[in-house]
């Protein structure tokens, strides 16, 4: 079962399509469908169009969840903190609902055989706590391994085994000198 969990994490994209399927097929476009509901009726409020769109997120990763992994997106401090007070503002019915994802994740893992399904429950159940300033992607984008620096509207991706300094190198790297993002 946990060599199967491992491999349904989008890097075989067959066994992805399998997990989704299966997934649909027993119960996703029911949690699907709650979740576009739940949206709309946050939306319908006018206040709560920003929760609703977060839910609305939510119900998209619910319907196919095998092959994708939650990252953060945070760009700015003004961003950060906005992202803050929308997830503690959402934490109380953001918590009721992920306390339901997290013991269907348990029974899921209980019984061996659904060990896949409880690890999707379980990263529900944290999209659902905290939406604000995360995004939902392929697994096969923003590899562990490495790390994306911004730099005067500048992408450098390096690899972070590597202990250099690079702090010395900023000004370089901003200034056009290329040579040294090409020894990392």
């Amino acid at each position: 079962a946990v060599y199967f969990c491992k491999m349904c994490t989008g890097k075989n994209p067959c066994l992805s399509f399998v997990g989704n399927f299966l997934w649909v097929l027993f119960g996703g476009w029911i949690l699907c469908i709650e979740y576009l509901l739940f949206g709309l009726l946050l939306c319908a409020t006018i206040v709560f169009i920003p929760f609703g769109i977060q839910i609305f997120k939510l119900a998209l990763f619910a319907l196919f969840p095998f092959g994708k992994k939650v990252i953060d997106c945070r760009e700015d401090n003004f961003s950060n903190t906005m992202y803050v007070i929308g997830n503690c503002l959402w934490f109380i019915p953001g918590f009721i609902i992920a306390l339901g994802h997290f013991i269907v994740g348990l029974v899921f893992i209980c019984s061996i055989i659904g060990v896949p399904c409880g690890l999707q429950h379980f990263k529900l159940g944290i999209l659902i706590m905290f939406p604000f300033g995360k995004k939902v992607v392929p697994d096969n984008e923003h590899s562990h391994d490495s790390h994306v620096t911004y730099i005067d509207n500048s992408v450098h991706q390096h690899n972070t085994n590597n202990n250099q300094n690079y702090g010395a190198n900023y000004g370089n790297i901003a200034s056009g000198n290329n040579d040294v993002v090409n020894q990392v």
